[in-house]
């Protein structure tokens, strides 16, 4: 519990601390509809939160009881309505496409190119966070900005 409440507050240092403790990246909360840690951290919009949910194991494939993924939390429809986290939505189709390639035995080993677009795509979120503003930021800023011109004198 003490994991999934860490990645709602998009904690980081507590959801090491949970890990730490021995926490289950995939243990599900019955009483918010079959939801995992990383499922919250998606709804939550925190990239660094399901970030570190994958690289310490955390399932892509766990459904809740809506038969929803992950993923299905951050649809792009559903992203275009709530709040824009195109970034989380690239994270999460990136690793379902490298175990996508895993299982295609012709695809040779492509963990090196997914490894380089996942070190590529942290580095800029981490370095550039500017980059990452949600789409519904820039719009109330933009919505700020508006009124005060409207509201100057000329």
């Amino acid at each position: 519990m003490l994991l999934y409440k860490a990645a709602q507050a998009r904690n980081l240092t507590v959801m090491l601390e949970a890990l730490a403790n021995g926490a289950d990246p995939n243990w599900v909360n019955e009483e918010e509809e079959g939801r995992t840690p990383l499922m919250k951290a998606v709804e939550t919009g925190s990239l660094s939160a399901c970030e570190f949910l994958m690289l310490n194991g955390a399932k892509l494939d766990r459904e809740d009881k809506n038969k929803r993924m992950p993923l299905h939390h951050a649809d792009p429809l559903q992203i275009a309505v709530d709040a824009a986290n195109a970034d989380i939505v690239t994270l999460l189709r990136l690793a379902k496409l490298n175990e996508q390639m895993k299982e295609d035995s012709d695809m040779g080993n492509t963990d090196d190119t997914f490894n380089e677009v996942f070190r590529d795509f942290s580095n800029m979120a981490s370095n550039n966070p500017e980059l990452l503003r949600r789409h519904v930021e820039q719009t109330d800023q933009s919505e700020s900005m508006d009124n005060s011109v409207e509201q100057s004198p000329t």
